[in-house]
């Protein structure tokens, strides 16, 4: 199956340069009811009790232009809150809760209106005991919110945490663990969400997980996601490069002084955990831009 992963590079304007802001203004068409809407997608998600948990609505493929995106708990015809100190609350096309209570399993709506007419996605969501330590390696393996990564033997690689919520969730203070003891020594390098793991071997196998500090409204929450992770011989790797589709050694021009957002489209299977990064030369951007961040990359 192939993917595209975006991932994008932020360019604020530097000090004393001119900003030129524009009001504009969309038409819209109509909101439709839900029954006038078009059924495009049924979704399963699941999430441990007590954990953050947020679901993007939209994406390029499902909107073009600018869309009013409303959230509905099935089978109620009231929105969704949109205040951002409920515990369950819409923040622009985001379902977030804050955190996620046993009640709240049940199936959830988003309903699309944008130039396109009406549109809307379901979401299943099962709401389970948090698993502990004491379990056994093939019980956490087995969660309904874990996920398989494979490590390449030989080679420098990584995995990703998969934590996904909206611009006001402040993710930071991450740290990773094998088998309930935090991961240490030369081979492994934090950097945001990734694990870098040099020289993979053999031993890199089993359950790991991923743990955050998240940041909301001057509240604090701690979110965890498991990783099954399984290593494989190198037998063709070379051909498991990814693909960049955008931007391909072309030009961009930008007006001085601007907000500029690139994004970098990937094309890649799911079980690929390649490190993705922009760089300035060979340093990668974050670094290079440590200290004025006027240049920032954005989560994959």
């Amino acid at each position: 199956m192939d993917l595209t992963g975006p991932s994008q590079v932020v360019l604020q304007p530097a000090m004393g340069a001119a900003s030129l802001l524009l009001c504009v203004s969309v038409a819209l068409p109509l909101l439709l009811g839900a029954d006038e809407c078009q059924d495009i997608r049924v979704l399963t998600e699941a999430s441990s009790a007590k954990q953050p948990f947020a679901f993007n609505c939209t994406s390029p493929l499902l909107t073009s232009g600018k869309a009013r995106v409303t959230w509905y708990g099935h089978p109620s015809k009231v929105p969704v809150s949109t205040d951002s100190q409920a515990r369950i609350h819409q923040e622009q096309s985001w379902l977030v809760f804050l955190p996620v209570a046993w009640g709240d399993s049940g199936t959830y709506r988003c309903v699309i209106n944008d130039t396109d007419g009406c549109r809307q996605v379901h979401v299943n969501l099962t709401v389970f005991e948090k698993y502990g330590c004491g379990m056994s390696r093939n019980s956490q393996m087995n969660f309904p919110d874990g996920h398989e990564q494979i490590l390449h033997v030989g080679k420098d690689d990584s995995l990703t945490c998969h934590l996904n919520f909206p611009k006001s969730c402040v993710l930071d203070s991450v740290k990773w663990y094998k088998d309930c003891k935090e991961i240490k020594g030369e081979r492994f390098t934090y950097w945001k969400l990734k694990l870098s793991v040099n020289n993979v071997s053999e031993e890199d196998r089993g359950s790991y997980a991923c743990k955050a500090s998240l940041t909301h409204a001057g509240r604090q929450f701690t979110v965890s996601r498991r990783i099954a992770v399984n290593v494989t011989e190198n037998v063709g790797h070379e051909g498991r490069i990814p693909k960049i589709t955008y931007p391909t050694n072309n030009t961009i021009e930008a007006q001085l002084g601007s907000t500029l957002t690139v994004n970098c489209n990937i094309t890649d299977s799911r079980d690929n955990t390649n490190l993705r990064i922009w760089r300035v030369g060979n340093t990668w951007v974050d670094v290079y831009y440590q200290e004025s961040k006027r240049v920032q990359e954005g989560n994959e």
